[in-house]
């Protein structure tokens, strides 16, 4: 489980991707109001195999005014 934490609206967007940056799958793509949220990565939803993964969250501002996104990429080793 992931907590994403932001103090503005903001819109949050979260996709896996295997080791030839193939997107695997997309957990959050949406905008989102100011507090804490949670989003759980349940592989087999998506079929995925033991190896090695990686998640991206960009975490981008929706206002006009404000500036710049926060991406955070981790890795994820997968073993069933």
């Amino acid at each position: 489980m992931k907590n994403i934490q932001s103090d503005v609206c903001r819109r949050k967007n979260a996709k896996a991707y295997n080791v030839l940056v193939q997107i695997v799958a997309t957990l959050m793509n949406e905008k989102r109001e100011a507090e804490i949220h949670n989003f759980e990565f349940r592989t087999s939803d998506f079929g995925l195999s033991s190896g090695v993964y990686f998640y991206r969250l960009v975490v981008s501002s929706t206002e006009p005014l404000q500036a710049g996104s926060f991406p955070q990429t981790r890795k994820l080793l997968l073993l069933r």
